[in-house]
């Protein structure tokens, strides 16, 4: 790793991007814009792992309110 960058994972995400990229705007693809995106798919990832386990708890207390779980042997 080089200034926190994985510089494969950074070529890759370049080459898959380059052909249709506007000249004017490389620096979108500099390394520190793909940190910038893997940041922002780290914060996705964890606000739907949050938006997840709330939605499975107000299914639990949804279910447990009602007496609609079965104990399972």
């Amino acid at each position: 790793m080089v200034n926190k960058v994985n510089p494969e994972g950074w070529l890759a995400w370049v080459l898959k991007r380059i052909e249709d990229h506007p000249a004017n705007r490389i620096n979108d693809l500099m390394p520190w814009a793909f940190q910038d995106v893997i940041n922002a798919q780290r914060i996705r990832s964890r606000y739907e792992a949050v938006l997840l386990a709330e939605f499975i708890q107000e299914a639990a207390d949804f279910y447990h309110k009602r007496g609609l779980f079965r104990k399972r042997y």
